[in-house]
């Protein structure tokens, strides 16, 4: 619907965070209701820490448009998102015949999203695009935006990897080879990097086999023979867009983060160089997003919950991973996805990717304890 929304008339947002706010109601009542207060406790938390931080610059150096004020609470409420989800799902999933339906139903949500990029990408279907026509390459399928195709990809390919390692199933290795090069089609810098990872980790361990190999090779071969037709009008465009920012930044680094490092500069410099602000914003948080943010998960939630917000809340997520008794995975998982978040914009604070991030948790802990029990 977003999708929809976002191309003939542009106000997919408010329809967004409409559905959102409803989802966040139903969900913080079932906790009240299951007498599971920490994630509200957390939520009031990191909410009331971040707008303190707010009115505090209103009140001081800052001037502040209640527009922002607003920007600047959607932007904490998407970051604190996945708290709110992982308690329902944890609480309300804890049987195992319940963890398999939710199981099932992510799978055909998944398929159905990655058939959507695949029929995008053939029929050259415009609202399915990752950009705009005539410009960079890339097709995101259903979902509203770029970076959201990222996570989700990411996120579905170590579901389908954990899958594999606990059944070895061909299909499911087949889903692998479907996200792999629907991570091509998004056309992202952060999609190559993660499909150049994924590659590695699924063919590393195989390379001895010169049948899987080969295999592997006829689907690259075959695809790529497919997308020229495509990608070859798409090669001057892309590479003009990198060449501008190639131009105007410091070379590699600027090309890696699309002119990000420049934001970054900005914050930088607006924080530890010329700002004169309170101490509390440091430790809480609480700056002006709207000016500040960079597109960049780990110094945004800088700005928005401060350099103690900052450890809590990354502490606080490896802890929920941690759970699962699969460090070996979850933090190979963690290290990409953060690094993906750095190159695609934010894929933490996100109305589309805590849901599936807390059902990745949930494969994770349930590879763990199927392992175990051999």
């Amino acid at each position: 619907m977003n999708s929809v929304l976002i191309k003939y008339t542009g106000e997919y947002n408010w329809y967004s965070q409409m559905i959102r706010g409803l989802a966040e109601v139903l969900f913080i009542s079932f906790l009240f209701r299951a007498k599971c207060y920490q994630p509200v406790l957390i939520l009031v938390f990191f909410l009331f820490s971040n707008l303190m931080g707010m009115l505090l610059l209103y009140g001081t150096s800052e001037k502040i448009e209640l527009d922002e004020f607003y920007q600047n609470f959607v932007i904490v409420n998407k970051m604190l998102y996945f708290f709110v989800v992982y308690f329902v799902i944890s609480v309300y999933f804890r049987e195992n015949f319940k963890i398999e339906k939710l199981f099932y139903f992510f799978e055909f949500c998944f398929l159905v999203y990655v058939a959507s990029i695949f029929i995008g990408f053939i029929f050259q279907i415009d609202i399915f695009r990752s950009y705009a026509v005539g410009a960079r390459f890339g097709f995101k399928g259903v979902i509203v935006t770029t970076n959201e195709a990222v996570g989700l990809l990411l996120i579905g390919f170590f579901y389908f990897y954990m899958k594999y390692l606990t059944y070895y199933r061909k299909y499911d290795i087949a889903v692998i080879y479907s996200i792999f090069f629907c991570s091509i089609i998004v056309g992202s810098k952060a999609s190559v990097f993660f499909s150049i990872l994924s590659l590695v980790l699924l063919i590393g361990p195989q390379l001895k086999s010169k049948r899987f190999f080969l295999t592997f090779f006829v689907f690259i071969a075959g695809f790529v023979v497919i997308s020229l037709e495509y990608l070859v009008d798409k090669f001057e465009v892309t590479m003009n867009y990198f060449y501008y920012f190639y131009n105007r930044g410091d070379a590699i680094v600027s090309i890696l983060l699309t002119g990000r490092d420049w934001r970054l500069a900005t914050l930088i410099e607006e924080l530890f160089i010329v700002g004169d602000y309170p101490i509390y914003n440091y430790i809480f948080g609480g700056f002006n997003f709207v000016r500040l943010g960079t597109e960049m998960d780990v110094f945004d939630i800088l700005t928005a919950f401060g350099f103690m917000g900052v450890v809590y809340y990354y502490l606080y997520i490896s802890y929920f991973f941690r759970l699962s008794k699969c460090t070996r995975y979850s933090l190979i998982f963690l290290i990409i996805f953060l690094t993906a978040s750095s190159l695609g914009g934010h894929l933490i604070y996100n109305a589309v990717i805590p849901a599936y991030l807390v059902i990745l948790c949930l494969r994770f802990r349930s590879y763990a304890g199927i392992r175990s029990q051999l």
